[in-house]
């Protein structure tokens, strides 16, 4: 899950990691907005190969179906989703081609990007950046330790 500051929590020593979990959920519930700049780092391979990959990302959202998602770089995107459509533009980088966009009508998106599905945790596209529902479908959790006012989690 990665770090969450609790400095406005209750007596945060002795939360357990569901209460936690908790709480994350009702305060990005209550959001009314949101802006995030984030360089996104992911690595994978072995000892025979191994990629990395870091990307320089813009969040903004405004409460309740507002967002405005930038990714920069060779493979940037730019998603806006205004209450009605959801757009998207990509491509048109040095070898992507021509620049290509869509525009989906809001009523047939089931939920706003960017926002945390309990059934796929790990999406490396949609990077998420709204965790309303972060406790739904937790089967165990627990505060591994302590980080500059921070908790780490383990979730399950």
């Amino acid at each position: 899950m990665g770090l969450y500051n609790t400095t406005t929590m209750d007596n945060p020593i002795t939360m357990d990691a569901l209460t936690l979990l908790r709480e994350v959920s009702d305060a990005y519930r209550s959001l009314r907005s949101l802006s995030v700049e984030a360089s996104i780092l992911t690595e994978s391979g072995d000892e025979n190969f191994s990629q990395h990959s870091d990307q320089r990302v813009h969040f903004l959202y405004a409460a309740p179906d507002r967002i405005r998602y930038e990714r920069f770089g060779r493979n940037g995107i730019v998603q806006v989703a205004d209450g009605k459509e959801l757009h998207t533009s990509f491509g048109g980088g040095r070898f992507a081609g021509k620049p290509r966009y869509s525009s989906v009508p809001a009523a047939k998106i089931p939920r706003l990007p960017h926002l945390f599905q309990p059934d796929f945790p790990f999406v490396v596209a949609d990077e998420v950046f709204l965790y309303q529902g972060i406790e739904q479908g937790v089967v165990a959790a627990q505060i591994l330790r302590h980080e500059d006012g921070c908790h780490v989690v383990s979730v399950t």
